[in-house]
């Protein structure tokens, strides 16, 4: 998930892979509760996901007798679910970089007014809601 942290950095920023990189690294030290969050949040739903396939799985090893076209819907199934768990790793990361970046802004203004960076605290900040 630390990719989906980087790749941001590249293409919105225009920053060079190891200035990607530090900032990612900026990103994850800053809000390791938040990347957590997102990172167990994905699994656990991956794992729920992969509930089906497991049965599916259990009925074909037990052979009981599927039509053909099931093993066509869970494979369908599978890409699917797949798809759908990089995508939410994917938009829950550049939430997160999009968060911070706002973060790291409303700081920087706060410091040019004169006032102290650290008065500006990240739960000050709504975070952006990917699941609700």
């Amino acid at each position: 998930m630390f990719i989906f942290l980087l790749l941001p950095g590249i293409v919105w920023d225009n920053l060079s892979i190891s200035g990607a990189w530090n900032k990612a690294n900026d990103i994850l030290g800053s809000q390791v509760g938040r990347f957590l969050d997102g990172y167990t949040t994905t699994y656990l739903l991956g794992f729920i996901l992969a509930l089906p396939l497991v049965v599916f799985y259990i009925l074909v090893r037990s052979d009981v007798p599927l039509p053909h076209y099931a093993w066509y819907l869970f494979s369908l199934y599978g890409t699917c679910a797949s798809c759908y768990l990089i995508y939410l790793e994917e938009m829950y990361a550049a939430s997160l970089y999009l968060w911070y970046g706002e973060w790291t802004a409303i700081q920087a203004k706060a410091l040019a007014n004169g006032a102290a960076a650290s008065m500006v605290s990240a739960a000050d900040i709504p975070p952006p809601t990917l699941f609700f």
